[in-house]
């Protein structure tokens, strides 16, 4: 892999969470309608789609549904 220089890591950087928050955003009424119909509230669907349209991981998203859940 070939090296880019630092000040244009930033930007590949942002760049993928642009592009994680766009694909996230494409995602959600499915994901939202996916995980009402399994009886999570609405407040624990929130939090977890914040974790994955974020930095979080999937492990931190279900720890989120379970926290907050049913």
């Amino acid at each position: 892999m070939k090296s880019v220089p630092a000040g244009w890591e930033c930007l590949r950087l942002a760049a993928k969470a642009a592009d994680r928050t766009a694909t996230a955003e494409t995602l959600r009424p499915e994901f939202e309608r996916r995980l009402t119909e399994l009886g999570y509230p609405s407040v624990a669907i929130a939090h977890a789609f914040s974790l994955l349209s974020g930095p979080g991981t999937v492990s931190e998203a279900l720890e989120e549904l379970h926290r907050h859940g049913k």
